[in-house]
């Protein structure tokens, strides 16, 4: 469980990180050269409190962004809750730089496109309401007399006309509904992105099955090529050994039929001889009765 929130943690980062990170680092030269044009036109903008801000801002943005690294917990309610925080410090900054008088509340704009960007519904919802009560509760506490109004501009708008003039009626309006526009134009661009990168994610995905499936198809192949080139060499051993064997029996039975051809030789002149003399002897039979005849024909002629 903690393996899979670390893996969504750092999706989140890669998203959320540059972002933020683009923002510190665009602030810094805002800073400065709001400064700068304090010093040049002699405006007395109270540099150390806003200085103060901007680092306790900095050192909270790495504080979290350090936190989503190291612990297994959802790092979308941890930005949220350093948007929130901001949404206070930026109130602050807007007291500090004249109240409603302050160019500052811009800066909301920037914080609802973070919101928009990096949050799910529940988040962009929380930081426009974070952000328009820190916006309006600060204005509320200058106009009652609450908070001591810090006269930055004073040639802009006198003091006591801030509650009877339509400025504290218009700019808070525009405001706010800059700040709804912005964050949910950048909460449905961001949804649009998100549902393209997921599709591209189970693309992704499936493409790597797929070649996780070629890939054992490979190698199932290449297992099987080398069974059959080994059997190939089994069979080509195989013939070796058999013709080596037939050969042998070949040369076996060659010569047992030149064995076989000198015993038929034999036994023919074997044959021959033997038939030729029984025939001799049938011959010398005949000539010894012939002469017995003859023999006995002359014994009975003399008597």
């Amino acid at each position: 469980m903690a393996e899979q929130q670390e893996t969504i943690n750092q999706e989140f980062l890669e998203i959320a990180r540059p972002l933020d990170l683009a923002v510190r680092k665009l602030l810094v030269p805002a800073l400065f050269i709001l400064a700068l044009m304090a010093f040049h036109f002699g405006i007395p903008y109270p540099i150390l409190p806003i200085s103060i801000i901007f680092v306790l801002f900095l050192a909270v943005s790495s504080l979290c962004l350090w936190l989503i690294d190291r612990i297994p917990f959802p790092a979308h309610k941890i930005y949220f809750l350093l948007l929130a925080f901001d949404c206070l410090l930026l109130a602050v900054t807007t007291y500090y730089s004249g109240g409603p008088q302050s160019f500052v509340p811009a800066i909301y704009l920037v914080i609802s496109t973070l919101a928009g960007l990096t949050l799910p519904l529940w988040g962009v919802i929380g930081i426009t309401v974070i952000a328009g009560i820190s916006y309006l509760g600060e204005l509320l506490l200058e106009v009652n007399g609450i908070l001591p109004h810090l006269d930055i501009f004073p040639e802009f708008l006198p003091a006591a006309q801030y509650a009877a003039s339509s400025y504290l009626r218009i700019t808070p309006l525009a405001y706010c509904l800059t700040f709804a526009c912005i964050i949910f134009l950048s909460y449905a661009a961001a949804k649009q992105l998100r549902q393209h990168r997921s599709s591209q994610n189970l693309l992704s995905q499936e493409l790597d099955q797929s070649t996780k499936a070629i890939s054992q198809r490979d190698s199932r192949l290449f297992s099987l090529n080398q069974e059959l080139e080994q059997k190939v060499h089994e069979l080509e051993h195989f013939q070796y050994k058999l013709e080596e064997k037939v050969s042998s029996r070949t040369k076996e039975l060659e010569t047992a039929k030149q064995d076989l051809e000198n015993k038929i030789k034999e036994l023919k002149q074997f044959h021959d001889l033997a038939v030729g003399r029984e025939l001799r002897m049938i011959a010398l039979e005949k000539e010894l009765k012939d002469l017995k005849k003859k023999v006995g024909s002359d014994a009975h002629g003399t008597d």
